[in-house]
């Protein structure tokens, strides 16, 4: 409670026009956002755009916040919002993409995320193919369940939360998620019988 307090104070003072709480709330949300929308788009120069454009349009919108809201689900709605839109301009052009957008395509994790230098390589090409599978099982899913499962999973948003962003109960989203990790599971099925099943985290 104390967080959305403190998140309900940055926007009060943005209304009021202290565009200095702006600053706040990117500073606390941006990364997030971007490791969001990168987890959709696979693509940074895209995921920094959309990043952009989230904050561009609570901007716009601060005068329609109610300090009853909760910041964080208005933030990923945008978001997923817009990383659908994206993708659904992807269909509609696929040679553009074809040519000039999947050469930019990357699979090897968010840009916040630094190998450690402790790290052999060896580890760590092992570690980035397993994300890269597992990421990859991801794409495949139903668009609902592939929501709820990267807001809980990488952003470790609450069930609550979740059902704010996807417009519905509790239940539906455990029902989701639930339903994404046995998909998942089947996918992966050959990993998961190998020895070193135990570092995919479902």
């Amino acid at each position: 409670m104390e967080q959305w307090g403190e998140e309900t104070e940055w926007m009060q003072k943005l209304q009021g026009g202290d565009d200095a709480a702006m600053q706040k709330i990117m500073g606390k949300y941006q990364q997030p956002i971007l490791n969001y929308a990168y987890r959709w788009l696979h693509n940074a120069g895209e995921a920094e755009e959309i990043t952009q454009e989230v904050f561009l349009r609570v901007y716009k919108a601060k005068d329609t916040f109610q300090p009853s809201a909760r910041l964080s689900p208005w933030l990923y709605t945008i978001a997923t919002n817009l990383c659908l839109i994206e993708l659904r301009r992807r269909k509609r052009r696929p040679w553009f993409w074809s040519k000039v957008g999947k050469q930019e395509e990357d699979f090897s994790g968010p840009p916040d995320e630094i190998p450690d230098p402790r790290t052999s390589v060896l580890d760590r090409l092992q570690v980035e193919e397993k994300e890269r599978t597992l990421i990859s099982a991801i794409e495949g899913l139903p668009k609902k369940e592939k929501t709820a499962l990267l807001l809980r999973k990488y952003q470790e948003l609450s069930y609550r939360e979740i059902a704010e962003v996807m417009g519905c109960g509790e239940g539906a989203v455990k029902t989701l998620i639930h339903r994404g990790k046995l998909r998942l599971r089947e996918r992966l099925q050959p990993f998961l019988q190998n020895s070193e099943s135990r570092t995919f985290s479902l």
